[in-house]
């Protein structure tokens, strides 16, 4: 079946910028930044999210959740010169963070194609360093397979011998297969069913989502995947697997046609990141590079007295 890759939103460096998204993740709570050049055309751009806390005494510029990145999208410089470059993305990113508003909390994660924060901890915030994991310059699927791991070809040979590949629609069993992940952790999922469903929802209406399941002969599912993607890249956002079937190797076959989703429609492929030890080294045995980005957090003393009482009365009832 052949998906038609809907564009790119101008002024947007990722997924995550765009109106659609930020319209499931944070519907009613968001607006963009903007610099103009005096002709009107736009220079650079920055979406944010506006919050409350402790019934509205603290004002947030967070960052929404199952949201990778957020931060500046700049114009490419058109000089040559390496020193002409950075002052153009410093100017401009200098601009953006004058522009926001007020704040207790104002924390934002810039994509990786941002070359540089220093704005950021010239205006007080602490900067941080985070990483992803993407795969990216393959023409063919055979270019991709060969970056794999043999531990990780044989996982996947394997389940591919047991199960089938099925691309799904059925957020409710994804809903399912998410929650197990979790429930044999103790652990309430992170996110609610109906954050998800709104997610998956627009998704669906941009159609920037697609849903791969591993399915065994019985049609029990073993691991399901879930993307999102525009015209430049595929990002694996969420996954679920049934814990008691968790030995078929299901999820190096998912990951593996998630991956050969990407490459045969010439995109990059996000494994959406994670610094995990138990997670890290399954992304680098599919050959995946690692792409640092920056974290900026500033936080007021207001905040950080607000967070102080509101855990200390947490430990309180507790004890």
């Amino acid at each position: 079946m052949t998906i038609d890759v809907g564009p790119t939103q101008h002024g947007t460096n990722s997924v995550f910028q765009q109106d659609w998204w930020l319209d499931a993740v944070a519907p009613g709570k968001w607006e963009v930044l903007e610099l103009r050049s005096g002709s009107g055309e736009l220079e650079a751009r920055m979406p944010i999210v506006r919050d409350t806390l402790l019934r509205g005494r603290i004002h947030t510029v967070p960052m929404p959740e199952l949201t990778q990145t957020l931060g500046p999208w700049i114009t490419p410089s058109k000089a040559q010169k390496y020193s002409r470059q950075l002052t153009h993305d410093l100017e401009l990113i200098a601009g953006l963070v004058e522009l926001l508003p007020p704040a207790d909390l104002v924390r934002q994660n810039c994509h990786y194609s941002i070359r540089t924060a220093l704005p950021f901890h010239q205006a007080g915030f602490t900067l941080g360093l985070r990483y992803t994991y993407v795969i990216e310059g393959c023409d063919t699927t055979d270019a991709a397979w060969a970056l794999l791991s043999k531990s990780r070809r044989k996982a996947v040979r394997s389940a591919q011998n047991n199960l089938e590949v099925r691309v799904c629609d059925d957020i409710e069993a994804f809903l399912r297969v998410y929650k197990k992940t979790f429930a044999r952790q103790g652990m309430s999922p992170l996110l609610s069913d109906d954050f998800i469903r709104r997610v998956d929802s627009a998704a669906a209406r941009a159609g920037a989502r697609r849903m791969i399941g591993a399915f065994d002969e019985s049609g029990a599912l073993h691991t399901m995947d879930y993307l999102v993607f525009d015209d430049t890249c595929v990002w694996d956002i969420m996954s679920g697997s049934d814990p008691d079937l968790r030995n078929s190797n299901s999820g190096s076959l998912v990951t593996w046609e998630a991956i050969k989703f990407a490459v045969e429609r010439g995109l990059v492929f996000d494994f959406e990141g994670s610094m995990l030890a138990g997670v890290e080294p399954v992304f680098r045995s599919f050959g995946a590079e690692q792409r640092p980005f920056a974290t900026a957090v500033r936080q007021s003393p207001r905040y950080r007295a607000a967070v102080l009482g509101r855990d200390t009365i947490r430990l309180l009832r507790r004890s």
